[in-house]
């Protein structure tokens, strides 16, 4: 794979894409503060119930909005989604199954507490 640099693309293409890392800071609400949990959440976020993560350009948009990636990092790799949409498709359809087993086990993980403290607190208030 070529490198490229910023004098490889034309200027309004780096403009574009800077507004558009300016809106990914918006499009994600990272509050769990684990990246595994904000992941699983990119697709039910309470003030946006629409996924949030469907293309490529979205995916790098999380990792600079988790701070995984920097900005010049964010449009190497959106770069690299024009130059390989076929590729980076397919990246984007396993990252949506993993994201979709981790949301899978969370909410199973958060019924089995939830049933599981619930007759502690029935007992306790019998008590």
């Amino acid at each position: 794979m070529r490198g490229f640099s910023d004098k490889d693309r034309p200027a309004n293409a780096t403009r574009a894409s800077l507004t558009a890392l300016a809106d990914s800071e918006r499009q994600f609400v990272i509050l769990g503060n684990r990246l595994s949990i904000d992941f699983a959440n990119t697709t039910s976020a309470c003030d946006h119930p629409e996924d949030n993560l469907q293309t490529w350009d979205d995916l790098v948009d999380f990792l600079f909005a988790t701070g995984l990636v920097d900005r010049n990092r964010s449009m190497s790799l959106k770069q690299l989604g024009r130059d390989s949409p076929g590729e980076t498709q397919e990246l984007v359809r396993v990252a949506l199954q993993l994201r979709d087993c981790l949301r899978s086990t969370f909410e199973a993980m958060a019924m089995s507490i939830k049933s599981f403290s619930l007759p502690t607190a029935t007992m306790s208030c019998r008590s």
